[in-house]
């Protein structure tokens, strides 16, 4: 299956969505489960900050490890969705902000230090777009896009173009072609990006079930 992956030099957090997390020491070349009892089952990892921050499989939070430490965690070091109640979905790291995407809106954070929680609300900045398919986000062209769409919208392919709005990227004709497929299979879909010849591209993989 998919997992998300994310590294401070030293460790490699490897998220199963919904299953277990597991840690790679780069130093002791060593793999370790996490098992830290306020660990939550998790969908997604980003590191930021000197922090690993996870989104709940349950949709619920978003939460963080201990400082350089993915393997200690503090039951009340979590953060929500505030504007929107819809589930999370995934977390993504843009120009170190925390762009925490829920199912119809995504919701920008970052760090501003102090005891606990580090991470705060950006006010204003929210974009009334959400992610359909978590391994969907994928860094491209100074920003990043992903499949979702708005509050009762069908899919689409959508670049984030600041921290308070996205453009539709996907032709009628690619939008038509994504909406044959089942929402279950929407949610698996996934991309990667790459260039050629001087010119970027972000490709998108959808699979009949």
């Amino acid at each position: 299956g998919r997992v998300s992956l994310a590294n401070n030099g030293q460790y490699l957090v490897i998220v199963i969505p919904g299953v277990s997390a597991y840690v790679f020491d780069n130093v002791a070349s060593t793999i370790t489960q996490i098992t830290d009892v306020d660990f939550r089952l998790s969908d997604t990892v980003v590191f930021s900050d000197g922090y690993f921050s996870f989104s709940s499989s349950d949709g619920a939070v978003f939460f963080v490890s201990n400082l350089n430490d993915p393997f200690t965690y503090d039951a009340l070091d979590f953060g929500t969705a505030e504007i929107n109640p819809d589930g999370i979905v995934a977390l993504h790291l843009n120009h170190n902000e925390m762009f925490v995407a829920g199912s119809a809106t995504i919701e920008v954070f970052q760090n501003v230090g102090g005891v606990g929680f580090p991470f705060q609300r950006i006010p204003g900045a929210n974009i009334q777009k959400g992610v359909h398919a978590k391994f969907s986000l994928v860094e491209f062209d100074n920003s990043f896009v992903f499949v979702g769409g708005g509050l009762n919208e069908r899919s689409a392919v959508w670049k984030v173009l600041g921290s308070a709005s996205a453009g539709k990227i996907s032709t009628d004709a690619i939008d038509n072609e994504i909406q044959k497929f089942t929402q279950e299979e929407i949610q698996a879909s996934f991309a990667l990006t790459y260039a050629e010849q001087g010119q970027f591209f972000a490709a998108f993989t959808f699979e009949s079930t």
